[in-house]
C-alpha cells in the first residue's frame, strides 16, 4: 500500500491550530461605522428580523447583513445565536440548516474575526446540520474561504477516532478537494468503517491511488458480502484486470448476454480492447446453436463499435480459420463480410483474406464454405470497391479452380456485377488476360471467357485495350480444344459480336478474333458454328478509318492474307469484304 497521508502532513505540530472560536472571539475587529443604514435600517434594525415568524424574513434580513459587510459587525452576537441555536419547531430541518449557513455566510461577510474558526467546528460538529447536503455546502465554503488543504486535512483527521461515523460521511460527500479527499479516504479506509464508506470505496476504487490493484481486488472479494454481486461486479470493473474479470465472472452464475455484457465493462475501464475481445472471443467459442452465437458476435461488435475496426477483424478471422464447429465458421466469415460493408475505411484484404481462404478448404464443411460464398454473393461491387485489385484477383483465381460450371457459379457470380462498370472491367479483363494461356487447355477458360467478353456490352469501353484483350481471348478460347459451347455460347451470342465488330473494337482486337481460328493448323472441315453470323462483322467498312489510315492499312492487310489463305470456308468472305473497300 501506498502512503500519501504525508503530502498532506507537512505542516509542524506547532503550525497547525485546531478550530477555536471562543478564542478568535477576542481579537479585534475590523473598522467599520455603527451606525450605517441599509435601506434605511441599521444592522440591529435587520436582525430584529432574525427572530421574525416567516422564514422569508429571516434570510432577508440575513441577506440585507451580508450586503452591509464589516458595517452589519453591531449584529454579530445575534447572527452568531442564529448559528449556534437556529433550531425552532416552527420550521423544518431543512430550512433550520438553510438559516444557519446563511448566518455563517453573514459572519463572513462582515469579517467577524471567529467566521473561519466556526465554520471549522461546526463542519466537524455532527450534530450541526441535519442535510448532506448542508455539510457539502460547508466544504464547499471552506474552500472558498481559503482554509487551506493542509488545515482542513488535520482538521477531518481529527474525526477518525473522535467521531468516525462522521468522518465517513464528510467523506463519502464529494465536495472535498482532491488532496484533502485522497487523505480522508486512506484514513477512514485503514481502520474500521461502516457499509456507506464500503460502498463510497467500492464506487471510487479506480481512484484510491494508495491501494494497487491486487490490494484493490483483495478489498472487493473481502466486502463482496456487505456490497452484494452487482456492485462488487462495478467495482471489478472499475480495477479492469484479467484477474478481476476472472473474480467478477465467478462471483454468480451468468449466461449468455449477461456475461457479454460484464466482460465489455471491463473494456470500458482499464482493460485494453484486445483484452477483452480475447475474452469474449473466449466465451463465443463456448457457445452452441446459431442464435446464442450470432448473438454473442453482435454483442463483441457493440463493445467495439468505438475501438479500431482492425480489432473485430481480427477475432472475426480467428473465429473462421479456428471456430470448434461449423457454425462458429460460418457466422465469422458473414459477420466479417457484413462488418467489412459497414465499415469502409477497415482494411479489406485483412478481412476477406480469411473467407476467401474458407471457400477452398477442403477441410471445412459445405455449410461454412457456402455460408463464406453467400456472404460475398451478397454486394459484389461494394466489396471490389474497398480494395478492386484484392477483390478482382482472388475471385479470378476461383475462375481458374473451376472445373465445371457449378464450381464456376460463385466467381462468375462476383465478377459479372464488376462488367458493367468502365473502371472495373477493364481490371477484371486484365487480370484474366494474365494467365489465361496459362489455362487454355482447362475447361476453366470457358467461365474465364465469358466474364472478359461481358466488356463487349460495358458503356465507354469502344475500341478500348480492354475490349481488344477481350477479344483476343475469345479467339484463342474458340480455337481450344477445351472449349464449352453448351456453356460459353449464350455468352458469344450476347457480347461477342460487338467485340468481333470493327465499329465497337480495334483493328487488333477484331483480328485477335478470327486469326486463331482461320490460320490454325489442323483446321476441321466444318465447325460447331454457324460461320455467316460469325464470318458477318468482316464485312464491315467503319467510318473512323478515315480518321486512322494506318488502322485502315492493317485491316486490308489481314483480309489479303485471309484471301491468300484459298479457305473455303474463310477466303470468300475475305474476299468480297477487300472488294467493298
Amino acid at each position: 500500500m501506498v502512503i500519501i497521508l504525508s503530502d498532506l502532513a507537512a505542516l509542524s505540530a506547532d503550525s497547525y491550530s485546531p478550530p477555536d472560536p471562543q478564542t478568535a472571539l477576542q481579537q479585534p475587529v475590523p473598522g467599520h461605522d455603527p451606525e450605517a443604514r441599509l435601506r434605511g435600517k441599521s444592522a440591529i434594525d435587520h436582525a430584529e428580523d432574525l427572530g421574525a415568524p416567516l422564514l422569508m424574513r429571516r434570510l432577508m434580513a440575513l441577506q440585507a447583513l451580508i450586503e452591509m459587510g464589516p458595517n452589519a459587525l453591531p449584529a454579530r452576537d445575534t447572527v452568531r445565536f442564529v448559528v449556534e441555536h437556529g433550531d425552532s419547531a416552527q420550521f423544518s430541518d431543512v430550512q433550520i440548516d438553510e438559516l444557519r449557513l446563511s448566518a455563517l455566510s453573514a459572519l463572513h461577510a462582515m469579517q467577524a474575526p471567529e467566521a473561519i474558526d466556526l465554520l471549522r467546528s461546526k463542519i466537524l460538529d455532527p450534530d450541526f446540520a441535519t442535510q448532506d447536503k448542508s455539510y457539502a455546502g460547508l466544504l464547499e465554503a471552506a474552500v472558498q474561504v481559503d482554509i487551506g488543504n493542509e488545515t482542513l486535512a488535520r482538521d477531518l483527521m481529527s474525526l477518525i477516532d473522535a467521531e468516525p461515523d462522521h468522518a465517513e460521511r464528510l467523506m463519502t460527500l464529494g465536495a472535498l478537494p482532491s488532496p484533502v479527499q485522497a487523505a480522508l479516504d486512506q484514513a477512514v479506509f485503514e481502520g474500521a468503517h461502516g457499509e456507506a464508506a464500503t460502498r463510497h470505496f467500492l464506487q471510487h476504487l479506480d481512484g484510491l491511488s494508495f491501494l494497487n490493484d491486487a490490494e484493490r481486488l483483495e478489498y472487493v472479494l473481502g466486502s463482496r458480502e456487505a456490497a452484494g454481486p452487482q456492485q462488487s461486479r462495478n467495482a471489478l470493473a472499475r480495477i479492469g484486470s484479467e484477474a478481476a474479470l476472472d473474480a467478477a465472472l465467478a462471483i454468480e452464475p451468468l449466461e449468455g448476454p449477461a456475461r457479454f455484457q460484464l466482460i465489455s465493462r471491463f473494456a470500458e475501464s482499464s482493460m485494453s480492447p484486445e483484452q477483452a475481445t480475447d475474452r469474449m472471443l473466449e466465451e463465443i467459442r463456448r457457445l452452441e446453436g446459431e442464435q446464442p452465437i450470432r448473438q454473442g458476435v453482435s454483442l463483441l461488435e457493440s463493445a467495439l463499435r468505438d475501438e479500431s475496426s482492425s480489432i473485430f477483424s481480427r477475432a472475426m478471422t480467428e473465429l473462421i480459420e479456428a471456430g470448434p464447429t461449423t457454425m462458429h465458421r460460418a457466422i465469422g466469415a458473414a459477420r466479417q463480410v457484413l462488418f467489412l460493408q459497414r465499415n469502409p475505411d477497415a482494411d479489406a484484404p485483412a478481412a476477406l483474406r480469411p473467407v476467401f481462404a474458407l471457400l477452398t478448404d477442403a477441410a471445412a464443411a459445405p455449410e461454412a464454405r457456402i455460408a463464406a460464398a453467400k456472404s460475398l454473393r451478397q454486394t459484389p461491387a461494394r466489396l471490389a470497391a474497398l480494395d478492386p485489385g484484392y477483390f478482382v484477383g482472388e475471385a479470378v483465381d476461383l475462375i481458374w479452380q473451376a472445373a465445371d460450371p457449378s464450381e464456376a457459379e460463385l466467381p462468375v457470380a462476383l465478377l459479372a456485377p464488376l462488367m458493367s462498370s468502365s473502371e472495373f472491367a477493364p481490371q477484371v479483363v486484365d487480370a484474366i488476360e494474365v494467365c489465361f494461356s496459362e489455362h487454355m487447355a482447362k475447361w476453366a477458360i470457358n467461365p474465364a471467357t465469358a466474364i472478359a467478353i461481358a466488356s463487349g456490352t460495358t458503356p465507354g469501353l469502344e475500341r478500348s485495350a480492354t475490349r481488344e484483350a477481350a477479344a483476343i481471348m475469345m479467339g484463342k478460347a474458340i480455337q481450344s480444344a477445351a472449349i464449352d459451347l453448351d456453356y460459353l455460347g449464350p455468352h458469344l451470342a450476347r457480347n461477342g459480336e460487338a467485340l468481333a465488330s470493327l465499329e465497337a473494337n480495334t483493328v487488333a482486337g477484331v483480328i485477335g478474333t478470327y486469326a486463331p481460328t482461320i490460320f490454325a493448323e489442323d483446321k476441321p472441315a466444318s465447325y460447331d458454328f454457324a460461320l455467316e453470323p460469325y464470318m458477318r462483322p468482316m464485312l464491315m467498312r467503319p467510318g473512323w478509318f478515315a480518321q486512322d489510315p494506318e488502322a485502315k492499312a492493317e485491316w486490308l492487310a489481314f483480309l489479303q492474307r485471309v484471301v491468300d489463305l484459298d479457305d473455303g470456308n474463310f477466303s470468300p468472305t475475305a474476299r468480297r469484304a477487300l472488294e467493298r473497300f
